[in-house]
């Protein structure tokens, strides 16, 4: 894992190629941002390893690091990432405003945000999971529910989420007046599983599956239940100024390919990508 990691940070590390002359017949918007010499990307202000994080040098690395150098290499221009809003959906928020070009921050694709912004293709395909505090469920002998239990358990259930983001919505949308709590990190809202705060988290795949591996003591404190029924799609956030430039990061898309097989996850970027 650390290897892979530290090729993100050399995919940033690379200079954009020099910037070619604009062509004529270049598609309109993508011709505006090669001619501008720069795209912004959005990230979220906080640490989301192995998807976003600052590393022991202050750089920003992590898979979508990586993913936001390939998109500034495709087009041959400077990379810039914008790290100033702290929830995921600050970062919708800015992609929609046109305040950047485009997000790439573990943003999962919803219909609610597809009405004021558009969206890739998926470049990472997970399973919502819980983890789930093993003495609230030791009155079970499996302390995983099913996706029909965990709805079952809502109403009755201290749960916990990160703040603003698609799994805080999607609690609120199967009970509004559910016993929801809100972190603001990944790691405090794990600690609060831990501790007992909150009975179980609510969240993606990669990041609880990371999170645990690099901190394996939690397994005695906590379970991590996989949801094989309930999947989301996490995909590139784009304004609609920039819509000419969805069919070119899908087409860079098909050359990124994040897995997760069991406890190992990786990230590939095959060398002919662009």
């Amino acid at each position: 894992m650390k290897s892979v990691l530290t090729m993100a940070l050399v995919v940033l590390g690379v200079a954009a190629h020099d910037r070619p002359a604009v062509a004529q017949d270049l598609l309109p918007q993508i011709a505006d941002i090669i001619d501008r010499g720069e795209i912004r990307v959005g990230m979220i202000d906080a640490d989301a390893a192995p998807m976003v994080f600052t590393d022991g040098d202050g750089q920003i690395a992590g898979y979508d690091a990586a993913i936001a150098a390939e998109v500034a290499n495709a087009l041959g221009i400077r990379l810039t990432i914008v790290r100033t809003e702290k929830t995921y959906q600050a970062v919708v928020d800015q992609v929609a405003r046109g305040d950047v070009d485009i997000g790439i921050s573990y943003i999962t694709r919803s219909v609610q945000r597809a009405r004021r912004l558009l969206f890739t293709d998926a470049y990472l395909t997970q399973h919502l999971t819980l983890l789930v505090n093993r003495v609230h469920a030791s009155g079970s002998e499996d302390p995983c529910p099913t996706g029909d239990e965990f709805i079952a358990r809502v109403p009755d259930t201290t749960i916990g989420a990160e703040r603003d983001s698609a799994y805080a919505s999607r609690l609120l949308q199967l009970d509004p007046d559910l016993d929801l709590r809100e972190f603001d990190d990944f790691g405090s809202m794990v600690d609060a599983v831990r501790d007992g705060t909150i009975a179980m988290a609510f969240q993606g795949e990669i990041v609880a599956r990371y999170h645990l591996t690099e901190n394996p003591s939690l397994r005695v404190y906590v379970a991590l239940c996989v949801l094989d029924d309930w999947q989301e799609n996490i995909a590139i956030a784009v304004n609609r100024k920039d819509r000419d430039l969805i069919p070119l990061l899908n087409i860079l898309l098909d050359h990124i390919h994040i897995k997760m097989e069991g406890d190992t996850i990786g990230l590939r970027i095959d060398p002919w990508a662009h």
